[in-house]
């Protein structure tokens, strides 16, 4: 997966093992961390990995999103297309008042 991810969770090390069917658990048997995306494509998007994965240099892979696609995801672009059009309409406000000074 070539995308990056900006992750709000500090490193927890104080990870415990668990059995790998626990569904909470990565590939390596220690308990997943729960982050959130703060990507604009899956902002607020919750996903799991390895809670190992950054005292291991990566050994254990392990990264799920926790949702299919979540339901706000086209609400979020709606927004965002709506921001370009707001910055838009401004530019467009003040020229018109350029012309009428």
């Amino acid at each position: 997966m070539a995308s990056s991810y900006s992750f709000s969770s500090s490193l927890n090390r104080s990870s415990k093992k668990s059995t790998v069917n626990d569904p909470k658990t990565c590939d390596c048997g220690f308990l997943a961390r729960i982050l959130t995306s703060t990507t604009p494509k899956n902002l607020g998007r919750h996903f799991m990995v390895c809670n190992e994965l950054f005292v291991l240099n990566g050994k254990c892979k392990y990264w799920k999103w926790l949702d299919v696609e979540p339901v706000q995801m086209p609400l979020m672009e709606v927004m965002e297309e709506m921001k370009v059009e707001l910055v838009a309409l401004k530019t467009e406000v003040e020229k018109v008042k350029e012309d009428i000074e």
